[in-house]
């Protein structure tokens, strides 16, 4: 599979067959910054304008391929392609974050401090390494 094509975890509860909660309580804070040794990179802002997803000053064009739902998870397929910077004034969506991170196994763990909730996804080019480092983990989730 080409190295734009990539796979995004989020760690979520169903609402419905088409809707999901991926908000974790943030006293869980530490849990999660311990077990997967995560580093704080700051705050962050993430726009996004149409298909254009801007974190900090990284431009990607993401093409979405799928969604899925299994074991807890929504997985994203799709495919992610830098672009050039360009100046904007308005965004369809935006975020400001703590980021804590890691990379674990060709897996890329994000856990995204909101003002009173957080969010934890994975990022991964193969499907295959995440399930095996979640089944090597059991206890994490």
């Amino acid at each position: 599979m080409n190295n734009n094509y990539m796979f995004l975890f989020y760690y979520c509860e169903p609402i419905t067959k088409y809707t999901f909660n991926e908000k974790i309580d943030i006293q869980k804070k530490m849990k999660y910054i311990q077990l997967f040794s995560l580093i704080n990179k700051g705050i962050m802002k993430e726009y996004y304008i149409k298909y254009i997803h801007i974190i900090n000053n990284n431009f990607y064009c993401e093409t979405d391929i799928s969604y899925e739902y299994k074991d807890g998870f929504l997985i994203h397929s799709l495919k992610r392609e830098i672009i050039p910077y360009f100046h904007f004034y308005e965004s369809d969506i935006e975020y400001n974050y703590i980021l804590y991170e890691n990379n674990i196994n060709n897996i890329h763990i994000r856990l995204k401090i909101f003002n009173d909730y957080m969010t934890l996804e994975f990022e991964t080019h193969s499907i295959n390494d995440f399930f095996d480092f979640i089944k090597q983990n059991k206890y994490i989730l």
